[in-house]
């Protein structure tokens, strides 16, 4: 349950960093706060926090019930 939560809030947070730092692609120069700077670090930040949460996310085991590796499973 944990790794679901994990992997749809990387992925939002990725989605939102992408959607973030490519908007100036078909909006123009308009920044989407109030400076270019601070969209930068938005950006920024939910394409690291959200790469670094889907790393998380895929690290962890699927199942906590399952039998240790070499485990006598009964």
């Amino acid at each position: 349950m944990r790794r679901s939560i994990l992997l749809v809030i990387g992925s939002v947070m990725v989605t939102l960093g992408a959607f973030i730092a490519l908007r100036p692609l078909w909006a123009g120069p308009a920044p989407l706060t109030s400076s270019r700077w601070l969209d930068v670090a938005f950006a920024a930040f939910f394409l690291i926090r959200g790469v670094m949460t889907l790393r998380t996310a895929l690290r962890t085991p699927r199942t906590a019930s399952a039998p240790p590796p070499g485990g006598d499973a009964r």
